[in-house]
């Protein structure tokens, strides 16, 4: 993958070009971002082809186990946005970092124990998704 970034002055403009294992013919990304939104989508887009799936052996199966591994697959990069940003905004990360930890820990692939474990009841993927990334932001802020 590569991104270049170009400004013209408060607005800036990142060119994404990456390929994921999902989606092979992905087609190149014009994003017109600001601030600390070009930070964001650098940082977080720029780890995606990145993430391998966990072997359904090893999936975990509950929010105590998944959330180390969630910290762990961090890059430093991601590190630093996700501890820029607030618990409130999270759920403008879910685009990229939810879908790396759906992809580690199998929660598009039939990890129903995690999801279920995660909402406490029966929910989707993605808003599993959002409550792990709400665990893994409140491990990291301790």
């Amino acid at each position: 993958m590569s991104c270049s970034a170009r400004s013209r002055g408060r607005v800036a403009m990142a060119t994404c070009d990456y390929t994921r294992a999902v989606e092979p013919n992905h087609p190149r990304r014009f994003v017109q971002l600001s601030g600390l939104g070009l930070v964001l989508a650098l940082a977080c887009a720029s780890t995606l082809a990145d993430v391998k799936p966990l072997p359904c052996s090893e999936w975990p199966t509950t929010v105590v186990a998944a959330v180390p591994l969630i910290i762990a697959a961090l890059t430093p990069a991601q590190r630093s946005v996700v501890l820029a940003t607030s618990r409130d905004s999270l759920l403008t990360l879910q685009g990229e970092w939810g879908e790396d930890i759906e992809t580690l820990l199998g929660l598009n692939a039939g990890n129903a124990a995690l999801v279920a474990a995660a909402c406490g009841h029966d929910c989707s993927a993605d808003q599993a998704t959002l409550l792990l990334m709400q665990a893994a932001w409140d491990a990291l802020k301790k």
